[in-house]
């Protein structure tokens, strides 16, 4: 390939695993009383109760391990040509090598939170056949605002 990924310099900041896992720790811990009351109220479906709450737990255990992962291989790459990428997006972790000519433009967004803590998310807008969006979480705000293209 004429791009070959760069290793991440730029990672997440210390203490961000919380920021990754939130939502699906959440969504993981959200079958078990459910089905605990979904049983007291419909014994006689007990069976399929317990299976259905086993199979909402799968893909949550999923996403949360994607979390954990995410958090440890995420950030961005420099080189002179290209920018490495390295993100999750839905079920799956993704690297991106975006030549620097194809980026539209680059957009840094905090939260309150991520303000306090001294933090932002880095989106990459992309010129392709459509608008596409990348977007790396919780790196430190410092360190971003020294990449060459970033404004």
């Amino acid at each position: 390939p004429e791009f070959s990924p760069k290793a991440v310099t730029l990672r997440p900041i210390h203490g961000a695993l919380f920021r990754y896992t939130r939502l699906p720790l959440l969504v993981c811990l959200l079958p078990t009383p459910t089905v605990i009351l979904l049983t007291r109220f419909l014994p006689f479906w007990a069976e399929i109760i317990r299976f259905c709450g086993l199979m909402a737990f799968l893909p949550a255990a999923w996403w949360l391990l994607l979390g954990i992962f995410d958090c440890h291989s995420a950030g961005i790459g420099v080189s002179e040509a290209a920018y490495t990428l390295r993100y999750a997006r839905g079920f799956c972790l993704h690297t991106v090598v975006l030549p620097r000519q194809k980026i539209s433009h680059i957009c840094l967004r905090q939260s309150i939170f991520q303000k306090r803590r001294g933090c932002c998310d880095v989106l990459f807008y992309s010129y392709h056949e459509r608008r596409t969006v990348h977007r790396v979480r919780q790196l430190p705000l410092s360190e971003v605002q020294k990449l060459p293209d970033v404004k």
